[in-house]
């Protein structure tokens, strides 16, 4: 991702409307390429702009040749879920599972913690493996295998207060501080809920 994105902003210093027909569709191919992979709000900035720049480099005669590669993408409108919406349950601190995360988290239900990341909305804007991904699941970091790289405290902490830590590709344009996650999500899920949620998301990639 990282390096066709490099290249694809560089390289782009290369064109002009002299430029082969041919190099001209390899590279808005490159962009739809980038157009499915994972980021933030920026990242998807950075591709609308490539795309954009892209277009302007085109003779009229291009833009027709080249017609298909320019078409945006019509991605799937999300659709609401069955059933009434999710109730509150508690505005939940991290003191509230103090105890609980001082222990291995062993023998939780993870079928339970796989419908709690989906109660909670998790998996609108994120990928994780096990879980059907949905249109703006890219918006967020890919948690699969986040249970490698983190501890069950890091990873409630990210629930309950998201904007604590924010990497930079998914800062909101609202300020540089504020997550793109809303706090309160876990809300509408039990405490039990919550940490076979944990629990899942530590298993990471495997059958439940």
């Amino acid at each position: 991702t990282e390096d066709l994105s490099q290249y694809l902003s560089f390289s782009r210093y290369l064109f002009d409307k002299d430029t082969e027909l041919n190099l001209h569709r390899r590279y808005l191919k490159g962009l739809r390429r980038m157009e499915s992979f994972a980021g933030g709000r920026w990242f998807e900035r950075t591709v609308t702009k490539l795309q954009k720049e892209a277009q302007q480099r085109l003779t009229e005669e291009q833009k027709i040749e080249l017609a298909e590669w320019l078409e945006p993408v019509q991605k799937p409108v999300p659709q609401p879920a069955d059933g009434d919406p999710p109730q509150f349950v508690s505005q939940w601190r991290m003191a509230d599972f103090d105890e609980a995360i001082e222990h291995p988290l062993e023998d939780r239900d993870l079928a339970n913690g796989k419908s709690a990341y989906i109660k909670a909305q998790c998996a609108t804007c994120h990928r994780c493996d096990g879980v059907d991904a949905q249109p703006a699941s890219h918006l967020g970091p890919d948690l699969s295998g986040i249970g490698s790289r983190f501890g069950v405290a890091d990873m409630l902490e990210s629930m309950i207060h998201p904007s604590r830590v924010i990497g930079d590709k998914y800062r909101n344009p609202a300020g540089p501080n504020i997550s793109l996650m809303p706090p309160g999500l876990i809300n509408v899920l039990d405490r039990e809920s919550v940490l076979d949620l944990l629990a899942f998301l530590q298993k990471g990639k495997g059958p439940l």
